[in-house]
C-alpha cells in the first residue's frame, strides 16, 4: 500500500486539529470506555452498577438533526449488600425444685430450656448457659449444656440438674444464653422420638421412650436431651446417652438424669445427635 507523502501527512495533521468537535467525541468515547473498565473490575461490599440510561448510545438525528453520533455519560448507582448474622433463640426455658432423695434437707432442681435454629444452616458446637436466678434475680448456680449441632429449621433442647449447696437461696426461674461455635451449609438427618413418657416414684424421677434412626448408618452414643412442658411453660429437663440405634432401626431408652420426682409434664420433647462418643 503506498504510504502518504509528508506533505500529506502533515495536511491530515491540520484537518484533524481543524476539527475539535471530533476530537472531543473521540476523547469522550476513550474516557467512557475506561470508566466501563474500571467498573467490571470493581470488587468489594459496595457493586458499581452501570446502567443502560444514555451509555453507549447514540441519536439518530444527532444535535439539531445533523445525524452526528452524541456520546453520553455512563450512570452509576451505588449497591450495598448486607448479610444478616446468623444467630440461634432461646424459645423457652423453665425448672422445678424438690428435695434429693438421699437427704430431704437438699435441694435439687431439673432445669431445661428449649433452643431454635432459625437458619437455613446447621448450627455447630452449641452451647446453652442454664443460669437459675432467685426471686431478687440474682445467680445461685450456672451450668452449661451442650448440643453438638441443630439441623436447619430445628427445635433442640438442652438440660442439666442441679444440686444446691445447703443454705443457698431457692431458684424461681431460668436464664438461658446460646451461642453457636459456626454454622455450615449442608443435609443432616434428624432422629426421632415416640412413645417418650415420664414416671417417678418417692426418690426418682424416669423418663422411657424410643428414637429412631432413619439414615443408612449405625449410631452409637447417641446424646438425646428434652425439655418437660406443663402446658406451653418448661419445667424442667432430662438428658441421656443411648448406646446403638441401628441403621433404619429404632431403640428404646431411659433414664433419670435431671430428673425429680413429681414433675408429672403434660409432654415432653427430645432432640437427638451424635456425639463425640459416637463411632
Amino acid at each position: 500500500m503506498p504510504q502518504p507523502s509528508p506533505d500529506h501527512r502533515s495536511t491530515l495533521l491540520v484537518w484533524w486539529h481543524r476539527r475539535p468537535v471530533v476530537t472531543a467525541l473521540v476523547a469522550a468515547g476513550v474516557l467512557a470506555l475506561a470508566i466501563g473498565a474500571i467498573a467490571v473490575v470493581s470488587s468489594s461490599g459496595k457493586k458499581s452498577v452501570l446502567t443502560s440510561a444514555g451509555a453507549g448510545t447514540s441519536d439518530a438525528q444527532g444535535v439539531g438533526g445533523s445525524g452526528a453520533p452524541v456520546a453520553t455519560s455512563p450512570t452509576f448507582v451505588e449497591v450495598t449488600t448486607t448479610t444478616l448474622p446468623l444467630v440461634l433463640e432461646v424459645r423457652g426455658a423453665g425448672l422445678t425444685t424438690g428435695a434429693a432423695s438421699y437427704d430431704a434437707s437438699k435441694a435439687i432442681v431439673s432445669a431445661g430450656a428449649v433452643i431454635g435454629n432459625p437458619t437455613n444452616e446447621i448450627a455447630l458446637d452449641v452451647q446453652v448457659n442454664i443460669n437459675l436466678k432467685d426471686a431478687t434475680g440474682n445467680i445461685v448456680k450456672t451450668e452449661t449444656a451442650r448440643i453438638s449441632y441443630i439441623s436447619p429449621g430445628s427445635e433442640a433442647y438442652a438440660s442439666d440438674d442441679f444440686f444446691l449447696d445447703d443454705g443457698a437461696p431457692r431458684p424461681v426461674s431460668v436464664d438461658a444464653q446460646v451461642l453457636a461455635g459456626s454454622f455450615q451449609t449442608g443435609g443432616i438427618y434428624d432422629f426421632a422420638f415416640s412413645n417418650v413418657r415420664y414416671s417417678s416414684d418417692q426418690y426418682n424421677g424416669q423418663i422411657n421412650g424410643s428414637i429412631t434412626n432413619p439414615s443408612g448408618v449405625n449410631a452409637t452414643q447417641v446424646h438425646a436431651q428434652c425439655a418437660l412442658f406443663n402446658g406451653a411453660s418448661v419445667i424442667g429437663g432430662f438428658y441421656t446417652f443411648v448406646d446403638l440405634v441401628p441403621a433404619g432401626g429404632t431403640s428404646g431408652f431411659h433414664g433419670s438424669n435431671g430428673l425429680i420426682p413429681g414433675m408429672h409434664p403434660t409432654s415432653i420433647k427430645c432432640y437427638g445427635t451424635l456425639s463425640a462418643l459416637s463411632r
